[in-house]
């Protein structure tokens, strides 16, 4: 593990070497990139350009680092990939869940924060930003049990095959719901989250808390279960929200030059057996079988 620069750790605050750390876990790059049909990986801020992994920064000591990659390791070997496989599948877990959920909601938060002025939040959750982010690094180091009021939510959304009111739905919303990789922070006048999208794990790290609209999706401080058919009670304005973030993703493919395209499909027509084994493949069947031949128009969907 190479140690890049040298600082502050942003997790315990001792001086010394800095990892180059992933703000969203390297295993979600991987899996796209292993599950992709070219072997390749666009960034939404860059996507003329060919990605070979995720976004990092200088920031843990070797110790750190360690501590997450402990809690990085169990999720994606015991959930993301057996889940990805067979979402059917009812996974148990114990303490590491709520350690891995708490590192990327600390991580994307902080990265965020840091990045922008968060001024779609109110004074008063900015305030609670800073809190969340605190009380996170506190559980993380083991200085607090639990990390208290900031809970962490995950849904698993194996994509939408039918039966489904599709009027207005983006035409690439399996594409994005079994695929997107992305990161953000959302708020009303009287919620707010952080959001990492992992493909289909959908993890919201809570600034301000959630109230009684949030069913199902609440992780355990010690053990429980996640994965299977599970009875979320979400609220509407969520799926509104996903919904966007759809529209967002539809645009920016759209916006890929034809010289990238072509490029693209090159790739494809190299190894299309790849492209005909990818996930990308296996969701894009999934938007024509909701709209047919409109799913794999080039163009902005709706918004």
């Amino acid at each position: 593990m190479k140690k890049k620069v040298s600082g502050e750790c942003a997790l315990c605050h001792e001086k010394g070497g800095l990892c180059t750390s992933h703000i969203i876990p390297a295993f979600v790059f991987r899996w796209k990139k292993n599950t992709s049909p070219t072997g390749y990986l666009r960034a939404a801020e860059t996507p003329n350009q060919r990605a070979q992994d995720g976004l990092k920064q200088p920031w843990l000591c070797e110790d750190c680092e360690g501590l997450l990659n402990e809690a990085e390791t169990v999720f994606a070997t015991k959930m993301f990939h057996p889940l990805n496989q067979n979402p059917k599948l009812r996974v148990g877990y114990q303490d590491w869940m709520m350690k891995f959920c708490v590192s990327v909601s600390w991580r994307v938060t902080k990265y965020l924060h840091q990045k922008s002025s968060l001024n779609n939040l109110t004074e008063t959750q900015k305030k609670l930003t800073s809190d969340a982010l605190a009380r996170w690094a506190e559980y993380l180091l083991g200085k607090e049990l639990h990390p208290g009021q900031f809970e962490q939510h995950l849904v698993l959304m194996p994509g939408i095959i039918g039966g489904a009111m599709t009027s207005g739905m983006p035409k690439n919303i399996n594409r994005y719901l079994l695929r997107a990789i992305e990161m953000d922070i959302a708020a009303t006048p009287h919620i707010a989250f952080s959001f990492v999208k992992m493909g289909p794990f959908f993890l919201f790290g809570f600034i301000q808390n959630p109230g009684s609209k949030w069913k199902g999706s609440k992780i355990n401080l010690k053990r429980g279960t996640f994965g299977g058919p599970t009875e979320y009670g979400l609220p509407g304005e969520l799926w509104n929200y996903i919904e966007g973030r759809a529209h967002k993703a539809a645009k920016i493919s759209a916006s890929i030059s034809d010289v990238q395209q072509e490029k693209i499909e090159m790739d494809i027509l190299d190894d299309p057996n790849r492209f005909l084994d990818s996930g990308t493949r296996q969701a894009m069947d999934m938007d024509v079988n909701l709209f047919g031949r409109d799913a794999l128009i080039r163009k902005p969907s709706g918004k």
